[in-house]
């Protein structure tokens, strides 16, 4: 149930497929992208082609393959969510690399806006669901 999620933890809809860039691990409660190659990599609304038309998920721990990856589900997003959680909004990719943000983006030329989910009524909790929508800024 939601409400019993600890700090950077979630559950609903897990995978267990893909690698971690380069021999590092993955960090729970950090946004993910899956590449071309099968690996795991931050997604940064800033650089087009870093999660805009990508698969999307939240590390539940170091490896993919052992700890899951979070594609659709309820996340106490503890540590990797900028803005200010108001229940009902929107959350988006975040230009900062492995974020999300709680906060409409600025939308700057080059960067791109995707909404990932929305906040609930439990703080930090939101309701994980990327749109496979985004929009790229010219």
């Amino acid at each position: 149930a939601p409400g019993n999620l600890a700090d950077n933890e979630g559950g609903g809809e897990v995978i267990y497929f893909g690698v971690e860039a380069g021999g590092t691990t993955l960090t729970a409660g950090k946004m993910y992208y899956l590449d071309a190659s099968g690996i795991w990599a931050e997604t940064d609304a800033s650089t087009t082609g870093s999660g805009g038309d990508q698969l999307l998920a939240i590390s539940l721990g170091t490896e993919a393959t052992a700890s899951g990856m979070l594609m659709r589900g309820f996340f106490d997003a503890h540590s990797y969510l900028t803005g200010t959680f108001t229940p009902g909004k929107p959350v988006y990719v975040c230009p900062t690399a492995g974020y999300m943000d709680a906060a409409e983006p600025p939308g700057a030329s080059g960067e791109f806006v995707r909404v990932v989910g929305y906040c609930t009524t439990l703080p930090n909790v939101i309701y994980f669901n990327p749109s496979s929508t985004y929009v790229e800024v010219k």
